[in-house]
């Protein structure tokens, strides 16, 4: 069957484009966030949140900061927190400069 002029053939991967996983484009689209979190994080749990770290932790709760490539990291973090049975009390967008 013939193709319209300036249509993609999905079927043979044509029209697609896949960025390596450190592609300036999306650090461009990355945003920071600041998670609170009841209780102090143990190592083991802050070594699972790739990208974050604990930016203070006082008694009683623990603040994270981490840049996110979008929208589905962040979402995966916080389910991941969710598992280890980590109470979210809030999460925070961090304007750019």
């Amino acid at each position: 069957m013939p193709r319209r002029p300036g249509a993609r053939n999905l079927e043979d991967g044509a029209g697609r484009r896949s960025r390596p996983r450190d592609d300036p484009e999306e650090r461009m689209n990355a945003e920071t966030f600041e998670i609170i979190v009841r209780g102090e994080l143990s190592p083991m749990i802050t070594d699972e949140l790739e990208g974050f770290h604990v930016v203070s932790s006082r008694s009683g709760s623990t603040r994270l900061r981490g840049v996110v490539p979008d929208q589905a990291r962040l979402v995966g973090v916080l389910d991941l927190l969710r598992g280890l049975n980590v109470e979210i009390e809030a999460v925070t967008h961090v304007p750019g400069p």
